[in-house]
């Protein structure tokens, strides 16, 4: 944004309807929620994709973060799954629990310190859906034999006080030792990525590590396939 006319007091609006002029389709991150609906409100004849909408939502990345589960299992329902860090900030966990609540049968368990847990309003929301939430404070109380741990950072930008921030940082850290008591041998580990320091650098040799191979691959994939079906190329 502070390369952009947005500086100059643009609108997103008018930003994006410069784009259409240009574009076949318009890719977005933007830091404040709402801001993507609103340029696909404003861009009636050309598709808008989200890549980030502030703390909301970040449905490519867990597309092919489902992808990356679903070619190991085969299934997107009846899963147990964990999900770990900030579940108030983190879009990804938004978008996370979203995607699978399309599925029947899956149970997530919500790992985040006190302070970062998921909002009422979304944890009202998400419930209503076709799934089981559960919200743990201790790492004792992971369940054992997990499809797949999701690791995401204490995302350090959405604190206005720093302490608060290091409090909190790294509360939850994904260890050998952790994986040797809690996971099952075919459980999958994963993290959207940056990691800061939450997984350590010991495990990333661990085959059932994928945030560094089989999730940045099917990232590639997947949004190429997103692009060719929105442009019509395949169907």
């Amino acid at each position: 944004m502070q390369t952009s006319s947005a500086v100059k007091g643009e609108t997103i609006e008018d930003s994006v309807k410069v784009f259409e002029a240009y574009a076949n389709a318009i890719v977005i991150r933007h830091p404040q929620v709402g801001t993507l609906q609103k340029a696909a409100d404003a861009t009636p004849t050309i598709p808008v994709i989200n890549a980030g909408d502030g703390i909301g939502e970040h449905p490519t990345q867990v597309l092919f973060d489902l992808y990356t589960v679903y070619e190991k299992f085969k299934k997107l329902d009846n899963l147990t799954v964990v999900l770990v860090g900030d579940m108030l900030n983190g879009r990804t966990i938004h978008s996370m629990i979203r995607g699978l609540s399309l599925y029947s049968g899956n149970t997530i368990y919500l790992l985040s310190p006190k302070e970062l847990t998921l909002s009422r309003e979304d944890f009202k929301n998400f419930s209503s859906r076709e799934i089981t939430l559960i919200e743990i404070e201790k790492e004792e109380e992971l369940p054992k034999n997990a499809h797949f741990w999701y690791w995401t950072r204490v995302q350090k930008e959405r604190f206005s006080n720093l302490e608060d921030y290091e409090k909190v940082k790294h509360r939850f850290i994904l260890t050998p030792e952790l994986i040797k008591k809690y996971a099952g041998k075919d459980t999958l580990f994963m993290h959207p990525l940056p990691r800061v320091g939450e997984i350590a650098l010991s495990v990333d040799t661990d085959p059932r590590a994928m945030y560094l191979t089989n999730q940045i691959r099917n990232g590639l994939y997947l949004r190429m396939a997103l692009l060719a079906l929105t442009l019509g190329k395949i169907s």
